[in-house]
């Protein structure tokens, strides 16, 4: 067995690297007493890499020169750090940065190849304070890593000062009354390691309905709520001034119920579009990183989850660019608040509300997927007076819903004037009337509700109609239509160019128990190839209309 042998160069090079973390920024009195204070060299981590400030190096230097030369790397210096090593004067400071070399303040004392040198930070003087102690605090910038004095206040028993935003505390001196020089036992060595050059990130608790960002929000995390009303934040855009490149800041929805949404200032982008807005759940975070000109997100949820009953905003006087969580930025179509629920939220199991101001709408909107997580979308206007609440398509269905979407609509005026249906549930697909609608007229050669291809459509709640379409009810190819126990009023004598009530290749119709008032021209109901209209037993003369109904090819009407 072959027993290693270490050597110190071995242990040098193992444990070097682990020294220089653990140094980062060591606070230390000099070695010539004076009312300064010297901070190792030490790291930074500014949201897009680590910055160096200060170093420790090797290089040559000459006798009366004020060279150091033959440097391996200058990362880390800058004009006026102070330079510690044999030759080398005390208080003697970097004045200019060369390639592979530094120029300093006063000239070498010695003739040495490959000194080693200790280039660091230095505090000014502290002053000294008269009649009580203070304790004053040096910190470093999160984002830079350059060291500011906070002073105290003088008191018999002094505290220290607070730590500014966006600053990392290194260091207490407690000063006495006269005092000429620092010495390392008035020093507190206050650092915390995995703060300098790490992933740990101040924690601030905001609240309130907004929030704009700021510089001092550098690398720390703000956690977000609002006692369950909905929260909009803003990044700064050019006129504010968007925030330096690398700056960066992880946001938190600490909300039990509300989401939060992050908006960009007017003339920056976000992941690439000035309309992109983030939306967080409760407990969800991202990170925002600023390249000095826009913002990307470094790390987001792949969608925002719901934690409760949410609602969205959709107005006549809206934009599609506005974040839609407030009745104050709602956005302008139903499709938009359509769109923006099936792409970016997770329903988590709970109710998307789409409210709909009063208004004209010339479009609906188009479900063609089911939504993610369940749960259920409502698009709800005027459930008291549904005319003042009208879409009238001009090209398209007022509602279409396509391969197993699921969507309750109710409060509404249903029209179309150049194509299209009012309620259109296709291949697999379910629509719930869940509150009361009112059917206007709608275009030759289209219904008000056809469910096809499997397409189901639930009517539960009293409604009225008061225009014409070719079918009132449609129900074809195993689609089915249940609207049992409700009240339907006609007024102005609705006509129905080819029947009220149709069932055709295997589909069904259930609407037993209701109530209709009014009436209606046109053929009261046909059910053809295997299909089913189940009046509980109505009677033939059940459904309006000023026609007799018919059944061919086994349909059924009972």
């Amino acid at each position: 067995m072959t027993i290693p042998v270490w050597s110190q160069a071995d242990f040098n090079t193992l444990f070097s690297p682990l020294t220089r973390v653990a140094d980062a920024f060591a606070p230390r009195a000099q070695a010539i007493p004076s009312l300064t204070v010297a901070l190792h060299p030490g790291h930074v981590f500014n949201g897009i890499g680590l910055i160096q400030i200060g170093a420790y190096l090797v290089g040559d230097i000459a006798s009366g020169s004020p060279t150091v030369s033959n440097l391996p790397s200058t990362a880390g210096l800058g004009a006026g750090l102070q330079v510690v090593g044999l030759g080398i004067p005390d208080g003697t400071t970097v004045s200019s940065v060369g390639s592979g070399s530094v120029t300093l303040s006063a000239n070498a004392t010695a003739t040495l190849a490959g000194t080693a040198l200790t280039f660091q930070q230095v505090t000014p003087a502290f002053m000294a304070p008269s009649g009580n102690p203070r304790i004053d605090r040096i910190v470093v910038d999160q984002r830079t890593g350059m060291l500011t004095v906070v002073a105290g206040t003088a008191a018999a028993t002094p505290s220290a000062p607070t730590v500014p935003a966006g600053k990392i505390p290194v260091a207490q001196v407690r000063l006495e009354p006269g005092v000429t020089g620092i010495n390392d036992a008035m020093i507190t060595d206050e650092r915390d390691v995995s703060r300098l050059g790490h992933g740990y990130r101040p924690v601030d608790t905001e609240t309130g309905a907004n929030y704009s960002y700021l510089d001092t929000d550098h690398y720390r995390l703000k956690q977000r709520s609002n006692g369950g009303a909905a929260m909009i934040d803003t990044l700064p855009g050019t006129a504010t001034g968007v925030m330096p490149a690398g700056w960066q800041v992880t946001i938190g929805n600490a909300d039990d119920a509300a989401l939060l949404a992050v908006i960009v200032g007017s003339g920056a982008s976000l992941n690439g579009s000035a309309s992109t807005i983030l939306y967080l759940g409760p407990s969800q975070r991202a990170t925002i990183v600023s390249d000095g000109t826009n913002y990307v997100t470094s790390e987001s949820p792949a969608r925002c989850r719901l934690g409760a009953a949410t609602s969205f905003y959709v107005a006549t006087t809206g934009s599609d660019t506005n974040h839609g969580l407030t009745t104050g930025a709602p956005f302008a179509t139903i499709q938009h608040a359509i769109d923006v629920i099936a792409k970016a939220i997770d329903l988590n199991g709970y109710r998307a509300t789409v409210q709909v101001a009063d208004g004209t709408y010339s479009a609906g909107a188009a479900v063609r997927a089911p939504f993610t997580g369940g749960g259920e979308v409502f698009v709800i206007g005027n459930v008291t007076t549904p005319a003042n609440c009208v879409i009238s398509a001009a090209t398209t269905h007022c509602f279409l819903l396509r391969h197993d979407a699921v969507l309750s609509i109710g409060g509404f005026k249903l029209t179309t004037s150049t194509a299209g249906y009012a309620l259109y549930a296709d291949i697999g697909a379910t629509g719930y009337i869940r509150e009361a609608v009112v059917f206007g007229s709608i275009v030759a050669g289209y219904h008000h509700l056809l469910a096809q291809a499997g397409g189901s459509i639930y009517v539960l709640s009293n409604y009225s109609i008061d225009g014409a379409a070719d079918i009132h009810w449609a129900a074809v190819e195993s689609g089915r239509i249940y609207a049992k126990n409700i009240t339907v009023t006609l007024t102005g004598i609705p006509n129905f160019r080819n029947l009220f009530a149709w069932a055709s290749s295997m589909g069904i119709i259930w609407c037993d128990g209701d109530a209709f008032s009014g009436a209606a021209t046109g053929v009261r109901y046909t059910s053809d190839i295997n299909s089913v209209i189940n009046t509980g037993g109505g009677g033939a003369n059940y459904l309006p209309g000023s026609a007799a109904g018919s059944t061919s090819f086994g349909g059924l009407y009972f």
